[in-house]
């Protein structure tokens, strides 16, 4: 059976489509320092409506943030409504900065399996696929993984005029491409969780251009993304409480509202539970 979705950019070949440019031999592509603050932690629990062109609901999807020891660890699950998850991934990165450390991912529909392991000072990654023989690519400093990309895009300075660019390492295709991000203003959206004052954030790679939808306020959870296939829409979340810690290096103190961080949570239209409460999902 076809794979109905992959992970947040891989979804579609807008991110492929440069890949012989981005992924060649050579020094790697200069990269952005986009991490501000990370508005996240473990505990927290996004769900997701799955869309087609028609507006027709075709999967669900649910985001997670797991603690990792000292790390992050970014979960994530896609499935037909009424079965089981086909495509689930799991990224660990660093819990202030995101630089990742390691993923695995499985696509049970197409019996396949992907890992990525990063080099302790984030100067390469082995991507292997099955049971193949990894392959190594050098990166710039500041790379991330694509398969962070939906909680990266949560991290960054929230802003009118918002420009910045990246390099994100993509375990499925095993290669590197450069990622263009442009804040186009702000816009108000209603999405089954409720009606959100957001950032729309345009996610650009070759010639294809995404947009994401991002929280005005904290903890700036994606309220919505539209990746050219489909359209993920907020049905539920359940936020956690920050632990205290220390900002990246950069960071703005106040920036995005550090002593009001993860304050509410969302459980559908209207609804303001106690912080990281469990979701139920029918």
């Amino acid at each position: 059976m076809r794979r109905l979705y992959h992970t947040p950019l891989s979804i579609v070949a807008f991110l492929t489509a440069s890949a012989a440019a981005a992924c060649g031999g050579g020094t790697p592509d200069a990269a952005d320092r986009i991490v501000v603050l990370v508005p996240f932690a473990a505990g927290e629990r996004l769900t997701y409506g799955l869309y087609d062109s028609a507006d027709v609901l075709v999967g669900r999807g649910e985001l997670r943030v797991e603690a990792s020891g000292d790390a992050l660890a970014l979960a994530q699950q896609y499935a037909r409504p009424g079965e089981q998850p086909n495509d689930t991934s799991t990224v660990v990165v660093d819990a202030t900065t995101l630089a990742p450390r390691s993923v695995e991912r499985a696509i049970s529909s197409e019996g396949h399996s992907y890992r990525a392991t990063y080099a302790a000072d984030g100067s390469s990654v082995a991507l292997t696929r099955d049971d193949e023989k990894p392959r190594t690519l050098a990166l710039p400093a500041d790379a991330y993984d694509n398969e962070s990309s939906l909680w990266l895009w949560r991290t960054i300075e929230l802003r009118d005029g918002y420009r910045a660019r990246y390099v994100s390492a993509n375990p499925v295709e095993r290669t590197r491409q450069v990622v263009s991000l442009t804040m186009a203003g702000r816009q108000r959206v209603e999405v089954p969780a409720g009606t959100f004052e957001t950032w729309r954030l345009q996610v650009r790679n070759g010639r294809a251009t995404r947009v994401a939808w991002i929280h005005v306020d904290p903890p700036h959870e994606l309220v919505q993304w539209d990746n050219g296939t489909l359209l993920f829409k907020l049905e539920a979340a359940a936020l956690a409480a920050l632990p205290q810690a220390p900002a990246p290096r950069g960071a703005r103190p106040g920036l995005l509202g550090h002593q009001q961080l993860a304050q509410r949570a969302v459980l559908g239209p209207g609804a303001r539970e106690p912080l990281a409460r469990e979701c139920r999902v029918d």
